[in-house]
């Protein structure tokens, strides 16, 4: 008796390590970033494993031939694991909402933005007022909440300017726009 528990589990570990190798439980991922409406070249995919539950309809690297040549419906992040819901007609920025650029020098953000880091955007006074003609009467910016949708520029040229696309509300988003200066803070969602 006590030999055939002693195989029985030999033999699962056999069959988990056999399952461990090879492209069975591999899955597509993003090897960088994809823009909502970008066709998807095999350059943009690579493989990894990855726990999730199969309810996620995630799309085997066996099957990544069934990815390329499809359209992103919203943007992906790299390492971000593809599914059928991301694939198809554009569908960004959704509905009710906007994508707005604005441009922050050094210090008006935080170094690092990745895609879908949640912000507050603070409506700031010009850094060229001096002190006495500031509005004293105002303690803190106003400001309200977007996503970073995206990056352009490194900070390193130039100024050190960097453009953020920001997806938020149209109303939020025309509010942004009409700023004439921000300061963006990362923060957690919720």
């Amino acid at each position: 008796m006590l030999l055939a528990v002693v195989l029985i589990a030999a033999g699962a570990v056999t069959v988990a390590v056999a399952a461990g190798h090879g492209d069975r439980g591999r899955v597509v991922v993003a090897a960088r970033d994809v823009d909502a409406g970008q066709v998807i070249s095999a350059a943009d995919l690579r493989s990894a494993r990855v726990d999730a539950e199969a309810s996620l309809s995630l799309v085997a690297w066996d099957q990544r031939g069934m990815v390329v040549g499809r359209t992103a419906a919203v943007p992906v992040t790299a390492g971000e694991p593809l599914t059928g819901r991301l694939l198809g007609a554009s569908r960004w920025p959704g509905v009710g909402y906007a994508v707005v650029a604005v441009t922050v020098k050094p210090g008006q953000a935080p170094p690092r933005l990745p895609v879908g880091q949640t912000v507050q955007v603070l409506f700031t006074a010009s850094p060229n007022l001096d002190a006495s003609a500031r509005d004293s009467s105002t303690a803190a910016p106003a400001g309200v909440v977007a996503q970073v949708a995206g990056v352009t520029g490194d900070g390193s040229a130039g100024d050190g300017s960097r453009v953020v696309s920001l997806r938020a509300p149209v109303q939020t988003s025309q509010r942004i726009a009409a700023a004439p200066v921000v300061t963006l803070l990362a923060t957690q969602p919720g």
